[in-house]
């Protein structure tokens, strides 16, 4: 059907798990991928648009769980990058903005909400790297 199509088989030998992946490309924007534990409920569904490969939107289902998730990205021609992530089944909003530069190096700045009980539990961090020539 003029569609490429992937597929992967993985064996982990000492956890005794097998993995089989599928992904199949709908156009240049649209993805299709489920992943699967053999002899397990564990199954995720995932669906990615990516608009100009600036936005991307990924939902994922797991069907294990019965919950969703889903992730915004969008990338600036500046170096800039954010992104936006929500799990249902942790209650946990995800926000990330990243900056890369050509000759110094990037940072990355995130913070995290997840509500526990009636409690919402926040994490910020910072990271950065430098890059130089010796």
């Amino acid at each position: 059907m003029g569609r490429k199509v992937s597929l992967a088989y993985i064996h982990a030998m000492q956890k005794r798990k097998m993995t089989v992946e599928g992904l199949m490309e709908l156009n240049e924007e649209n993805k299709v991928a489920v992943s699967h534990v053999v002899g397990t409920k564990d199954c995720n569904l995932r669906y990615t648009f990516a608009r100009r490969k600036l936005v991307v939107v990924e939902p994922v289902y797991d069907f294990k769980d019965r919950a969703w998730a889903v992730a915004v990205s969008r990338s600036f021609d500046s170096g800039d990058a954010m992104r936006g992530s929500y799990e249902a089944k942790n209650r946990k909003l995800e926000l990330e903005w990243s900056r890369t530069f050509t000759d110094k190096g990037s940072f990355k700045i995130s913070a995290s909400f997840m509500k526990k009980d009636q409690e919402i539990i926040p994490k910020i961090m910072a990271e950065s790297t430098w890059s130089c020539n010796l």
